[in-house]
């Protein structure tokens, strides 16, 4: 009889979490600065998934940073769509639209499918922060539990100065509610580790 490995799924996807998690919000170091695009570049690919296990058939919306919201998203979103089939997703905004950073949030509905199981995921909402150096890269961008989780605490703590977030010279530092945000994230999501 062949052992059973199933008592370890949750600690494997959340190693995988956690480290997805990791190299995505690595680059949520605020800043900016560099060189601006070549001007043939008319537009930035967004593109990965939902992944609690991976999110079938959900839906997206990209918003834009607004600290007049309590969630930080603009009232509408940048732009939308659905994952597919194999729970994947990618969008193209134009250069001059750009204005990161986004929210990126994925919303299961009566369609989605969680690919892990085959059965109507039970996490229904995940987001993730996009930045312009993740734009940059080109790299695929995902949304996880730990991500959501290290999301709201940032959202959370942008404003309210106090321990971790104090010790922290990018935050101590940051002038606008955004970067204080994006400094914010780092941090929070060592705390939800």
């Amino acid at each position: 009889m062949a052992p059973d490995h199933s008592a370890n799924r949750p600690k494997i996807l959340l190693a995988l979490s956690a480290a997805t998690m990791a190299l995505l919000l690595s680059a949520c170091g605020g800043g900016g600065g560099g060189t601006p695009p070549a001007a043939q570049d008319l537009s930035k690919s967004v593109s990965g998934g939902g992944v609690k296990g991976p999110l079938a058939n959900a839906a997206f919306a990209l918003y834009e940073f607004d600290p007049t919201y309590v969630n930080f998203q603009a009232a509408t979103a940048a732009a939308s769509g659905s994952t597919d089939s194999q729970a994947k997703f990618q969008v193209s905004i134009q250069q001059a639209d750009l204005n990161p950073p986004y929210i990126l949030v994925f919303t299961a509905d009566s369609n989605t499918v969680d690919l892990m199981t085959g059965a109507k995921p039970i996490i229904t909402k995940m987001k993730t922060v996009v930045t312009q150096e993740m734009l940059d890269s080109g790299a695929n961008i995902y949304a996880t539990p730990l991500t959501t989780m290290a999301v709201d605490v940032a959202i959370e703590n942008t404003l309210a100065n106090r321990a971790p977030y104090t010790g922290s010279a990018a935050y101590t530092n940051a002038t606008t509610v955004e970067d204080k945000f994006l400094a914010a994230l780092p941090i929070a999501a060592n705390q939800v580790k």
